[in-house]
């Protein structure tokens, strides 16, 4: 233990750069020892965690960062970094793949839109969250959401009718998107949404059909041809 304080102490007292160096070179010794042992050696994990819990609070913001980044940094830690001042930060979190589910449920309403993204981009962000971001007033988000593959049936129909063209085309374009949904933007008044229901190889041979004679767009007819449910 005083052996550990004393790492410890030396740690301090080097620049943000360096620090950020030692979290960087902590952590590949544990995978290492992850990897060759099949385990983790106690003294190396506990001044791992000393160090990134202390370092949270660091008025460096890169050095704040690359606690928020890290893998091994414990739940509570980046509970409270993902309430940090600086976005960069709170978007570092949001992509941890340790992040709490529950922290980022929280930051799905954070205050700028990059952090709102990665949290409707990580993996496991239940169904919930995706339901409130589809309401975002960020067009950005709300396309994101459209062409997300985890995103629930209702939802996309509801972004079918969004005002932005582009957040329909993401919905146009999505495989999970319903068949009627489909058939409904196929009549869209934008090409460009057009164009991605006569690519998506969800559409209905019928529609397909259909937009092969668009009047408007050789693309849209190409695109309809071109895709694999279009009946031969």
């Amino acid at each position: 233990m005083m052996e550990n304080s004393g790492i410890l102490r030396l740690l301090r007292k080097i620049s943000a750069d360096a620090r950020i160096s030692a979290i960087r070179a902590l952590t590949e010794m544990l995978t290492v020892e992850e990897n060759e042992a099949g385990c983790v050696e106690v003294e190396t994990s506990s001044i791992l965690v000393a160090f990134l819990t202390e370092q949270s609070k660091d008025k460096d913001e890169e050095v704040r960062r690359a606690v928020a980044k890290n893998p091994r940094t414990p739940s509570a830690v980046l509970t409270e970094l993902s309430k940090d001042e600086s976005y960069r930060v709170r978007l570092a979190v949001a992509m941890n793949s340790e992040t709490p589910l529950a922290v980022l449920m929280e930051q799905s309403k954070d205050k700028n839109e990059e952090v709102r993204l990665a949290v409707m981009r990580y993996s496991r962000i239940p169904e919930k969250a995706l339901t409130e971001l589809s309401k975002d007033e960020s067009l950005e988000v709300r396309y994101a959401v459209g062409g997300e593959l985890k995103t629930p049936p209702a939802v996309l129909t509801e972004l079918s009718k969004d005002k932005e063209w582009r957040v329909r085309c993401a919905v146009a374009g999505n495989p999970g998107t319903p068949p009627a949904v489909l058939t409904e933007l196929s009549k869209d008044k934008d090409w460009h949404v057009r164009y991605d229901v006569a690519r998506n190889p969800r559409t209905p041979p019928a529609v397909l059909t259909e937009l092969s004679k668009d009047e408007d767009e050789w693309n849209v007819q190409k695109a309809a041809r071109d895709n694999p449910s279009f009946p031969k």
